[in-house]
């Protein structure tokens, strides 16, 4: 499955992040608003959940999932896309 941010291109500049990631979006997000908008810019060409996670430095897989992944989901700061025939889980902004 593939996760994938439709607002951005592949040329997105950190500041179009940084308009995009308002306060508002931070606190649905577990995360400071400056670690959300680098970890959007870090998922510019798809990244597991692992990986986002490791580069978040969160240890527990729940919480992540939770509070990280599942917000920015509904929030629609990333999308996801199946691939069949794959475990791996890839997010893109």
């Amino acid at each position: 499955m593939v996760l994938k941010n439709m607002n951005y291109g592949e040329t997105t500049s950190t500041a179009e992040v940084s308009a995009e990631v308002g306060v508002e979006v931070s606190t649905e997000v577990k995360l400071s608003s400056e670690k959300l908008k680098s970890l959007l810019a870090f998922c510019a060409n798809g990244r597991s959940r692992r990986e986002m996670q490791e580069f978040c430095d969160i240890k527990s897989d729940e919480y992540f999932r939770k509070n990280i992944v599942n917000p920015m989901l509904e929030i629609g700061l990333v999308t996801s896309n199946p691939q069949p025939f794959t475990e791996t889980l890839k997010m893109m902004r």
